[in-house]
């Protein structure tokens, strides 16, 4: 029982391709500005409709830093 916990757990946080996004402001539309950042681009937009639920904008071109993770900024509209 317990390993299977563990086990989902894990697929858990694979699956979220550990993205993380921070606020950054809040945009013209007063909604918030979020960079988002993940090892793909999957992941990166995934954490974007997490913070977005009813859809955003992209601000600028998406990029990959120095570590080579996949980096957007987005609006939520």
């Amino acid at each position: 029982m317990y390993s299977k916990h563990l086990g989902l757990l894990w697929i858990c946080v694979i699956v979220s391709g550990c993205a993380t996004a921070s606020g950054v402001a809040n945009g013209p539309n007063g909604k918030p500005i979020w960079f988002v950042e993940g090892p793909s681009a999957e992941s990166a937009f995934a954490k974007a409709g997490e913070k977005c639920p009813s859809g955003y904008n992209i601000v600028g071109n998406p990029t990959t830093n120095n570590v080579n993770n996949y980096v957007i900024t987005v609006e939520c509209k």
